[in-house]
């Protein structure tokens, strides 16, 4: 039987003088995500909630702890990436096959 502890991810302006906080309460070290409750999971289903203040200072700075840097980007705010796909799909063949004269449909 695994027990885990899920931190649940907030956004937005943390009201530092609300007492479920206690102390501050980042995610992973995030500047823009924090959490103020964490789920028990207990073999990969949440059996409890908690607030930050009902588990131990161990388990709370596991969560805050900042993480390590990923391909030299740090994990403190957001960062955004793009995909682009350059393989041919159907219709690219469709055009190409329609300028050769090989069936498709004229443009």
């Amino acid at each position: 039987m695994t027990l885990r502890f899920r931190a649940v991810p907030r956004t937005g302006l943390m009201d530092r003088a609300d007492p479920r906080f206690g102390a501050d309460a980042p995610l992973a070290g995030s500047a823009t995500v924090w959490f103020d409750s964490i789920d028990v999971l207990r073999d990969g289903r949440k059996v409890e909630e908690l607030t930050c203040n009902e588990v131990n200072d161990e388990v709370r700075q596991r969560l805050s702890a900042p993480r390590g840097d990923l391909c030299g980007l740090t994990l403190d705010r957001p960062r955004i990436m793009g995909i682009l796909n350059v393989t041919p799909d159907g219709r690219s063949r469709r055009r190409a096959g329609a300028r050769h004269g090989r069936g498709g449909r004229s443009s």
